[in-house]
């Protein structure tokens, strides 16, 4: 027998030839075998790194459910925004800790995890499959990484084309010309009594704001003082509110606003605004001047009635309120984005110029998603053609 130092475990050899050592972990004793020392001594070394990191024995006792969140907290969390992190998080606790939270993460099979893509395949939308079948995906293969899994069962397991899922991909909402008078009449209506407004004005200026410049809605939200030159007549957008699930001890499960850096690379950028986005912010900072009380005038653009921050959530409730009132068809703060996209393509502009505006990482991005816009400025282009 062959000792080693404190922690090594000692080395011993068998009458096959073989060699082996114990090692003993919180009452647990594992023992490894090897053709050398060195092959022993190596095992054991991985060994009691993956007990450092609190991951041993993951082959024959570690669920799925166990390994995920193993792999969302030391992984994920510091790969991924917050936003995007809650995200994976859902993906996971909606989709996948049912069917296989409780399975031995090594008794994972390809047939059968082809079979829970092909159940999800009939019921939801391609995007939806694609999140399921990634998530997967890339856990497992981090477990192949790292050596808790010899192969990915994944790997083996296919993407359905689209046209087999059960819902099809939504087509991006857009109010036509017509919904959005209709909606700019409804929103700036008054009580008969007293005259006052029926909705918040600084969320219907925040619409319109968005509606001209294509903004996303966290970098509505994050608009400070010092980010608007009306006489330039230019807005700096450098940042992105969003809100996301605290886990900071005593306000575990609740929601907090945060600002992070724009989704992409090219999200930083110097927006030109047109006269109405002009004239909608000047409209919202009268207003935050009338709040007397507020600290938050020079942090924020968009603030409530109470002079704080507004939210998200209280936005995309009173656009929906506006819309069941108006009569027309219900569209989400997002679709002022598009709707801001549809005008510009349709007055000729270029869609290289709209991806830097929007701020995506790259034009292909932008034709992907307006390419039925695209395809209707063609149409047009060719009923012209034909009058030359």
């Amino acid at each position: 027998m062959v000792h080693r130092a404190k922690g090594e475990g000692c080395i011993a050899k068998r009458s096959d030839g073989r060699y082996q050592s114990s090692i003993q972990v919180d009452g647990y004793r594992k023992t490894f075998y090897g053709r050398t020392e060195r092959e022993v001594k190596d095992k054991l070394k991985y060994y009691q790194a993956q007990t450092i990191m609190g991951l041993t024995e993951r082959e024959s006792s570690y669920t799925v459910d166990q390994y995920v969140n193993w792999w969302l907290n030391n992984v994920k969390k510091i790969e991924l925004k917050p936003s995007s992190y809650d995200r994976l998080i859902r993906t996971y606790e909606q989709y996948l800790k049912a069917p296989i939270g409780k399975r031995k993460i090594n008794n994972l099979r390809s047939n059968e995890l082809q079979e829970l893509v092909n159940i999800y395949t009939s019921k939801y939308s391609f995007s939806t499959v694609k999140k399921i079948h990634g998530f997967l995906k890339a856990c497992l293969s981090y477990a192949v990484k790292i050596r808790d899994l010899s192969y990915n069962p994944m790997d083996a397991v296919v993407m359905p084309r689209e046209s087999a899922c059960g819902k099809k991909t939504k087509e991006i909402s857009i109010p036509s010309e017509e919904e959005w008078n209709k909606f700019i009449a409804e929103s700036t209506k008054r009580y008969a009594k007293n005259g006052s407004f029926i909705y918040n004005q600084t969320y219907v200026d925040t619409y319109v704001l968005i509606s001209n410049t294509g903004l996303r809605i966290g970098e509505a939200l994050a608009l400070s003082r010092g980010k608007i030159d009306l006489e330039r007549g230019e807005i700096q957008v450098d940042g992105s509110v969003s809100e996301v699930i605290s886990r900071e001890k005593g306000s575990e499960g609740h929601y907090k606003r945060i600002i992070t850096e724009p989704k992409t690379a090219n999200g930083k950028r110097v927006l030109a605004l047109n006269k109405a986005a002009i004239e909608a912010i000047k409209r919202i900072q009268e207003r935050n001047e009338s709040i007397a009380d507020s600290e938050e005038k020079e942090n924020f653009l968009i603030l409530n009635s109470k002079g704080k921050p507004a939210s998200c959530h209280d936005l995309q409730r009173t656009l929906q309120k506006i819309c069941k009132k108006a009569g027309i068809n219900p569209f989400g703060l997002h679709a002022l984005r598009h709707y801001f996209a549809s005008k510009f393509l349709a007055h000729g502009g270029d869609a290289v110029i709209l991806s830097k505006y929007l701020g995506h990482a790259n034009p292909t991005i932008t034709l992907r998603i307006y390419a039925h816009l695209t395809r209707k400025h063609n149409d047009e282009l060719k009923r012209v053609i034909e009058l030359i």
